[in-house]
């Protein structure tokens, strides 16, 4: 999830002219195990979909020939992957989708006999793709949708030539959010009073004068929620008050 509220990075403006084309390729990207209901299909797709972001990313094109995608992906998953993601499998079953990927040259999963099979982005995919501000929205729904597990997920964006999220500081979203009321997942209703570099305090309907809540709370947020790009609004994860520190995280990234 992105919002022109996004604070930390310039916030990310997606063309309006391309609407629904946009939406739909999100909805594709973050369907990839529609077809084949498994991880293993998430996981190859999705670390596939990275290399070959960074790859248009560098203005390598859209297509890519079997050999040089064995070897790229290939690479990429030995070191985040395990024994059982294979290039194949992504080369191939990413096509499932028409509006996403495109394969020439086969019939079923390559082998290493496929050396003039070729398969990429469509053309439609691709020009969307073009823009760096639908590749991050693109690489937000990858992220969030299959990758949550991966604890070094900015390795892995690095290793494929992608720029790594900084969180924004605590402080600085807090700020912008005194005087505005914010409502939790369960219909409460909290409104920041005021900030200072270790604590926020925060109104509720029980405490209308309002209770500290420490920044670093919400800091500890911030840095998982970009580092992984989702995270679970638990206690386990966000601590004591996580009901309100999700909703500050809200509106800064990815879905949750």
């Amino acid at each position: 999830m992105r919002s022109n509220d996004d604070v930390g990075q310039s916030p990310v403006q997606v063309d309006r002219s391309w609407g629904d084309r946009v939406e739909r390729l999100m909805v594709s990207l973050g369907s990839l195990n529609r077809h084949r209901a498994d991880e293993h299909t998430g996981f190859c797709g999705s670390v596939a979909l990275m290399w070959a972001f960074g790859q248009l990313a560098a203005g390598r094109g859209r297509l890519f020939g079997w050999p040089e995608f064995r070897e790229g992906v290939g690479a990429v998953l030995s070191e985040f992957g395990t024994s059982r993601n294979t290039p194949q499998y992504p080369f191939w079953h990413l096509g499932s989708d028409g509006e996403l990927w495109e394969r020439h040259g086969l019939v079923k999963e390559p082998t290493s006999a496929d050396v003039e099979a070729v398969a990429g982005f469509t053309e439609q995919a691709a020009a969307l793709l073009g823009d760096p501000a639908v590749r991050a929205q693109a690489v937000d729904v990858v992220r969030a949708a299959y990758l949550a597990d991966l604890e070094d997920q900015p390795s892995l964006l690095r290793r494929v030539g992608l720029p790594v999220p900084v969180a924004p500081s605590a402080v600085d979203v807090l700020e912008r959010l005194v005087g505005r009321e914010i409502t939790t997942v369960d219909g409460s209703v909290n409104r920041v009073l005021e900030v200072d570099p270790r604590n926020a305090l925060v109104a509720t309907s029980r405490s209308p004068q309002g209770k500290f809540v420490p920044v670093a709370w919400v800091q500890e947020g911030l840095d998982k929620l970009f580092a992984r790009g989702r995270v679970a609004a638990s206690v386990e994860e966000l601590r004591y008050r996580s009901a309100f520190v999700a909703a500050v995280l809200a509106p800064c990234r990815g879905p949750w």
